[in-house]
């Protein structure tokens, strides 16, 4: 050890300058090399012989510091968090009562500082981290609440009673969103299965909310009956609609069963693992998503089948083929002889995969 740090680090530091590396790019690469080492000592270890090096990597590495800097996967500013707290904080967040509440809290209060000892730290590292996704501000909405109730608790003593018109703005949205929806032109046909019942009948409850002046413990328990109120609303009527096009049981037993005949099974695109668990499948299906691959797979398994997704929901192949609807397109299954027999179908599977 020299300074604190190996010799060995310190050589590969210099080679690493040598070539113009920067800093962050060379204790990447160089924490990364020696953590799979370090995972790699004992033979027997249980994650290489169940999933290989490829998947220890992938869980070890590409989940956790594959996510802190240049992020592959959901990669946003570095304030986008200030952007959607606010909005999941809706619709408290635009209730003047909670603000004038806000204005109430004391900096001497050991409560408050607590929570603004864990929230301000924990937005400030999920902002610098390079992946980010709204859900992972939940477990700071606890927090929020918290804080909410504190401010509250003090306006209470000094206000008798509230207007609950944010309550009555969120029905109204929610309502007249549901009432346009089964008219609304979308490339999608799932939105006019959607009953036009629900949107009325918020549109009423937000009438009723909007008049209503009840006191400081019946306010809050309106808004929080007006919220669920709007989402069991929304998932009553839009749930049943959707549903279709994410029930992929039926084609999952039925790639499962060509699969035990022996027929080979292949996805024209990126294939995430939709029907593994679902068919209890053998294998993997075949990612088909290179420049070429369609064409040669077809040519090396003719008995196989092709999963292939088309953005519309009424795709133009044949009848007597399988079609699932999928996230507002259609999957259809194509026997592989089908489509060499018919170059029409194939040239355009070749544009679409």
């Amino acid at each position: 050890i020299v300074g604190g740090r190996s010799a060995a680090y310190e050589k590969e530091l210099g080679q690493a300058r040598s070539l113009g590396t920067g800093p962050t790019d060379f204790h990447l690469h160089y924490g990364r090399r020696h953590l799979l080492r370090k995972l790699d000592v004992n033979a027997g270890d249980p994650l290489r012989q169940a999933g290989g090096a490829a998947y220890r990597e992938a869980i070890f590495w590409g989940q956790s510091a594959g996510r802190l800097v240049e992020s592959f996967a959901h990669r946003g500013p570095w304030w986008s968090y200030l952007v959607w707290l606010p909005l999941m904080w809706l619709p408290w967040l635009a209730w003047p009562a909670i603000w004038r509440g806000w204005g109430r809290l004391s900096s001497g209060d050991p409560g408050v500082r607590f929570c603004l000892a864990i929230l301000l730290p924990a937005l400030l590292a999920f902002s610098v981290i390079s992946g980010k996704q709204a859900k992972y501000l939940l477990p700071l909405l606890p927090l929020l609440a918290l804080l909410s109730a504190r401010g509250l608790s003090a306006l209470m003593a000094a206000e008798k009673r509230f207007r609950l018109w944010p309550a009555g703005l969120l029905l109204a949205l929610v309502g007249a969103a549901l009432s346009l929806l089964p008219w609304w032109p979308v490339q999608a046909t799932w939105n006019h299965s959607v009953p036009a019942l629900w949107g009325p009948v918020l549109l009423a409850a937000a009438l009723l909310f909007s008049r209503l002046r009840p006191t400081g413990g019946g306010a809050v328990r309106g808004l929080v009956l007006a919220t669920l109120l709007a989402t069991a609303a929304v998932y009553a009527a839009v749930v049943p609609a959707l549903s279709p096009q994410y029930r992929l049981q039926p084609l999952a037993k039925r790639l499962a069963d060509l699969q035990h005949q022996g027929h080979v099974l292949a996805w024209a695109g990126r294939y995430h693992g939709q029907f593994q668990f679902l068919g209890r499948l053998r294998a993997p299906l075949a990612a088909l998503h290179r420049p070429g691959s369609l064409r040669a797979w077809l040519a090396a398994h003719p008995d196989g089948y092709v999963l292939v997704g088309y953005p519309d929901a009424s795709p133009d192949v044949p009848a007597d083929l399988t079609v699932q609807p999928y996230r507002g397109g259609a999957l259809v299954l194509w026997p592989a002889r089908r489509l060499l027999e018919a170059p029409r179908w194939l040239d355009a599977l070749a544009g679409n995969a």
